[in-house]
């Protein structure tokens, strides 16, 4: 039997081998783990049988070997619990080892190495002030024994873990000396190596590395080129062949391509770019066999943060940068996870937050997404609030979430202003504490200084115009500041010149403004030599600075109003051209710049063709913009930023004599571009299928992952870390494979406008077929009826119904809602002169024009006969007025047309429409659907109508008295051949309770839908217009928003007697046609009654009644073909009854 020793020392040799298999395995993989806990088990049974006062030898033994394989396992894997075994088992061996031995001084370093990992994780300087203390001991008792050779021997090594701490010490502590000094005892550990024949260990090599690093820093402090080259030529120069380990050969590889990346940003080339991302791929490919590493976070965000170099590299895959920098973020909250019961929370986690803020803060300048520089300032705040104010990072981390939230208050997204009180807190933070260490972070500390005295110079520009000047000179040093301050960071320089450059020519106009001429020329003289520095540090660089030309063109047109002389106006113009007309640069910035260059032009020459040009072309560049990625407030929001412009754009191309179906194509896509959105997302590929099958099948994938709503998309992304999965976890990454197959797809013969909103000259008589169709465009230089008909397209002016006189109107329309119910009297008064002029300033012309082209009579129709039907796109003013009711009223009298009045339902049954695209849809839905009827009703089974009642609304008013029995009539009228269910409150008078999700259900199923409750139309925000149902407390409400993404298949119908269901409030929207109705439209439903202002409850049933009656027609099926008739004849009984236009006016059809 073994003795205790023997036992012991065999134990302990199975764990010494099992060791070094392990240090020197090339894996971090479960089986090469397994040595380590083999080893440890080892240990285990040595320690079993072994008495510590018989045999502390061995208990030593056994604590080092301990420790060895908890470091190890720590460098390798990176988890605490190793950290706090090895750390134990190191101080206890230093209590028994003789101070400066050899042994002492090994022991020491890796304790010191734990300390600096400790630092890494919780940026706590508590570790690093210890790591100097005792490595200072140490140091000052080497030379007090007699062991010269232990002396020579530790002396390296003590001083380059005493560099390794005093880098820490600069880092946390902003200290430019103790930089300085690490640099120092650096080199003296190289000589002490050399002198104690040392050159070529390991522990020289990893020396020279944290040389290096130091050399490095050193250079993003002071600038010296000679520092950044000695640091790269220390690993060019590296011969010594040494015998790394493959986590100390990461480990190095890690601190070159930090020098390899410091050094491009000093003078980046394409050509070495190259190189550099080709490094960082082959050190991920070793970091595949050491997948669980440490380095892993930095190395994964290091490589995407080398990609992102090429960031406006037309060729460069954005979500590939971005999916590696995620990575990286997820593998530091993996590591960090053993750290801290909250990874985020940890200080350790600042790096990987900062590394994420600014991937997705390239997100929003590459998709103009608010949603992403929300999220970027999130990332910002939360690693300024783990980042202590005496850290060298600090400045350059606070001047990142100063300037996202500066971005965010500019966009104004969502009504998020945030205010300036906590920007000026932290840079207040950032100027009382120690000037930053690195020059890009006094740079950003600049540049933001810069912007807040611009921002200054904008809030005082009305107040007190005497003190902008002086804003406007503060802004210009400190941008100045920053130019020279970006002198480690070329690109960081380039972009300096060019915020300096567009400051000057601000400058320049406002002293142009108050008459400062010889100032303005010498801005001017600034701003171009700036320009020109510019244009030469750009050479041989892939950057984006398209926008340059917007402040060339701003100093031209400076020049032109100083000198006259119209060169400049049209250097400006060109200047101006060479941005709206470019594919780089951001879309709202080329938005701008051609509501300029067109204004100038229109100031030197009226020249009505090219300024049509000019917005066509910048409308349909901004429309790329509002991209499938997008979340649906933000395309909403880009649309609001679009405004106008469309319009104007289409009104300039009328002025210049454009074909009226050209001018159509304009308008179909850049008006309902939520729809056109919506189609795509619908639209058949069976004709691509079959000729193209795999093209289909990737559109077919691509367009389903931009389906998934966030909640899905986050869910997907946090159940596959697979790099596929952090691909298809980026919208914007999926969105641009999406176009990029459909270009594709649209580069194939007969697929050339696949998606494209707009229709041939075949397609425009198929959606006229049925009837004219009518758009309306008015802008502030024209106004026309573009008119749609078997007989052609033809642009029809009308000079009264111009844009100023609409904004009147308008005026008089909200006094009639103001005073519909308390002076019923004077509201039909005020809406009845409404429709008049509505008649003679657009329907009327519009009625002749048809008239002319013998698509309806002259004269009114008889009461009896049948009239053609038209459809009015409901886009501009026509979302807001209501043509259908227009006509030459009586104030005094009931509207008959014997009387000679004319009026449009004397001539037409009006339906509406958001476009021709929507009409075409629309159309297609109910042939699909009357199939399908055909194909049910052989299986004898009744199609289902859904039917909702809300006579009492939770904390709504005034109750709906009617809604019950308006229900239970259209119920008794529908039950004959249709399986009704009923859904109310209170509940006891009906099947079921109208909350969300049964309405939802039985929509899914139905052919019929009918509501009987309060709407809303939201006055800030369409997306939340809504139906109030019994839970719509609890967010649970029928909105806009949450009716786009539903699919009905069978629903026909949906009658919304409801207050408000046509109605958009937001006058920057009136292009979209957002509202319940259009939200049903888009959901699939092919036929929507709704309301374009309040109803009366007592009035509702009978609507109702008459319009269910008309369509059964005597039988017991509806006939949806007729709805917009049927609908017609209800009203029109209202009419004839004596109610005023205020009762019946409000009831329209939209759809097929």
């Amino acid at each position: 039997m073994e003795t205790p020793e023997e036992h012991a020392r065999t134990h302990c040799a199975r764990a010494d081998t099992l060791l070094q298999r392990y240090t020197k395995s090339h894996s971090d993989h479960v089986q090469n783990e397994q040595l380590s806990l083999d080893a440890l088990a080892e240990l285990d049974a040595a320690a079993s049988r072994t008495n510590p006062s018989e045999l502390p030898e061995r208990i030593t033994q056994i604590t080092a070997l301990s420790a060895s394989i908890h470091l190890e396992r720590l460098l390798r894997i990176g988890l605490k619990p190793d950290a706090d075994a090895a750390e134990l088992g190191l101080r206890a061996l230093l209590r028994d080892q003789q101070p400066a031995s050899a042994s002492y001084c090994l022991t020491l370093r890796k304790l010191l190495m734990i300390l600096h990992i400790r630092y890494e994780r919780t940026a706590d300087r508590q570790f690093v002030l210890e790591s100097l203390d005792l490595v200072g001991s140490a140091i000052a008792g080497v030379g007090q024994d007699d062991d010269d050779d232990d002396d020579a021997a530790c002396l390296p090594v003590l001083l380059g873990a005493c560099g390794q701490a005093l880098i820490d010490l600069s880092e946390c502590a902003n200290s430019p000396s103790a930089l300085e000094m690490a640099i120092d005892v650096l080199r003296a550990a190289a000589d002490a190596a050399q002198s104690s024949n040392a050159v070529g260990s390991s522990e020289w090599v990893l020396t020279q590395q944290t040389l290096a690093e130091a050399l490095r820093r050193r250079f993003e402090a002071m600038g010296d080129e000679r520092d950044i080259a000695e640091a790269q030529a220390i690993f060019d120069d590296d011969d010594s062949n040494a015998s790394l380990s493959p986590r100390e050969t990461l480990s190095c590889l890690m601190a070159r391509l930090r020098v390899l990346h410091s050094r491009w940003r000093l003078c980046p080339g394409g050509a070495s770019l190259k190189t550099l991302i080709m490094e960082y791929s082959q050190a991920n490919q070793l970091l595949l066999l050491n997948d669980r590493s440490p380095i892993r976070p930095e190395l994964f965000q290091a490589t995407g943060a080398a990609f992102n170099e090429m960031f406006f590299d037309p060729n460069h895959k954005r979500g590939v940068a971005f999916a590696s920098i995620l990575g990286g973020y997820r593998a530091g909250e993996e590591l960090l996870s053993t750290w801290d019961k909250k990874p985020a929370d940890c200080p350790g986690f600042a790096p990987y937050l900062f590394a994420m803020g600014r991937a997705w803060e390239l997100q929003f300048h590459a998709y103009y997404s608010p949603e992403a520089l929300g999220v970027a300032y999130g990332m910002f705040s939360q690693c300024l609030r783990l980042t202590s104010p005496d850290s060298s990072h600090y400045a350059l981390r606070a001047a990142a979430m100063i300037g996202a939230q500066r971005m965010k208050r500019d966009l104004g997204f969502a009504g998020d202003k945030p205010g300036d009180e906590s920007a000026i807190k932290t840079l207040t933070t950032v100027l009382l504490g120690k000037l930053p260490l690195e020059a890009k972070a006094k740079a950003a500390v600049a540049t933001e200084l810069g912007y807040t005295a611009l921002r200054q110079h904008d809030s005082t520009a009305a107040t007190a115009p005497q003190k902008t000047s002086s804003w406007l000179d503060q802004a210009i040093r400190h941008f100045r500041k920053a130019v020279s301050f970006s002198c480690t960071d070329k690109l960081s320089q380039v972009y300096a010149l060019k915020t300096l450059a567009g400051v000057l020519a601000t400058r320049a106009n406002s002293h142009l403004q108050r008459d400062l001429k010889e100032l303005a020329l010498t801005d001017c003289d600034d701003a171009l030599h700036v320009l020109e520095r510019l244009a030469a540090a750009c050479q041989g660089i892939k950057v984006n600075l398209q926008e340059r030309y917007d402040t060339l063109g701003d100093v031209r047109e400076v020049q032109f109003s100083i000198h006259g002389d119209q060169r400049y106006a049209e250097n400006a113009i060109e200047a101006w051209e060479k941005l709206y007309a470019g594919k780089d640069g951001v879309s709202i910035s080329r938005l701008m710049t051609a509501t300029k260059a067109s204004a100038l032009q229109q100031r030197i020459s009226g020249d009505h063709g090219r300024a049509a040009r000019v917005y066509r072309s910048v409308v349909l560049t901004f429309l790329q913009v509002v991209s499938p990625s997008d979340t649906r407030p933000e395309q909403i929001w880009k649309l609001r930023l679009l405004g106008r412009l469309s319009v104007r754009a289409l009104g300039e191309a009328l002025m210049a004599g454009w074909p009226a179906e050209e001018v159509l194509e304009v308008a179909e896509r850049c008006r309902s571009v939520i729809w056109n959105l919506v189609l795509g997302r619908k639209a058949s590929v069976a004709d691509l299928e079959a000729r193209h099958r795999a093209l289909a099948a990737r559109f077919v994938k691509a367009r389903a992952l931009l389906a998934r709503s966030p909640k899905a998309a986050a869910e997907a992304a946090a159940g596959d870390r697979s790099w596929g999965g952090l691909l298809a976890s980026n919208q914007f990454h999926t969105a641009d494979e999406y176009n990029a197959v459909l270009a594709e797809i649209r580069q194939q013969p007969g697929f050339e406008d696949f998606l494209l909103p707009g229709l041939s000259a075949e397609r425009l008589l198929s959606v006229s077929s049925e009837g004219p169709v009518v758009m309306f465009v008015q802008s502030n230089v024209s106004s026309h009826a573009v008119v749609v008909s078997q007989a052609g397209v033809l642009a029809e002016p009308l000079p009264d119904f111009s844009q100023k006189r609409c904004e009147e109107r308008y005026r008089h329309f909200n006094t009639f809602l103001e005073v519909r119910q308390k002076d019923p009297a004077r509201a039909a008064e005020v809406l009845e002169d409404l429709l008049h002029w509505l008649w003679d300033a657009a329907a009327g012309p519009v009625v002749s024009a048809l008239a002319k082209a013998g698509i309806c009579r002259r004269d009114p129709q008889p009461t009896d006969s049948r009239l053609p039907r038209l459809w009015w796109v409901s886009s501009g003013w026509i979302s807001v007025f209501p043509i259908h009711a227009a006509g030459e009223y009586n104030n005094s009298k009931k509207p008959k047309p014997s009387e000679g009045r004319r009026h449009v339902f004397d001539f037409f049954v009006s339906s509406y429409t958001p476009s021709l695209g929507a009409l075409a849809y629309a159309r297609r839905t109910m042939h699909r659907m009357s199939s399908n009827t055909v194909s049910a009703t052989n299986t004898n089974r009744l199609p289902e109508a859904a039917l909702v009642s809300m006579r009492f609304t939770p904390d709504v008013q005034p109750d709906l008295e009617h809604a019950a029995g308006e229900v239970r009539e259209a119920e008794a009228i529908l039950r004959r051949g249709y399986k009704v269910t009923t859904l109310g409150h209170p509940r006891e008078e009906f099947q079921g309770v109208p909350y969300r999700k049964p309405v939802v259900q039985a929509l899914r199923t139905c052919e019929v839908a009918h509501f009987a409750c309060h709407g809303v139309a939201d006055p800030l925000e369409p997306l939340r217009s809504r139906l109030l149902l019994c839970d719509w407390k609890g967010g649970r409400s029928l909105t806009v928003g949450f009716l786009m993404r539903m699919e009905f298949k069978s629903c026909r119908l949906v009658n919304l007697s409801a207050c408000d269901m046509a109605v958009n409030r937001d006058l920057l929207l009136r292009e979209e046609g957002l509202h319940v109705a259009g939200a049903f439209q888009m959901a699939g439903v092919p036929n929507v009654l709704a309301t374009m202002w309040p109803i009366v409850d007592a009035v509702a049933p009978q609507v109702s009644r008459d319009l269910y009656s008309e369509l059964l027609g005597g039988g017991d099926r509806l006939r949806f073909t007729d709805v917009a008739e049927s609908l017609h004849k209800a009203v029109m009984g209202l009419m004839t009854s004596g109610e005023s236009v205020a009762v019946w006016g409000p009831y329209v059809h939209f759809g097929a």
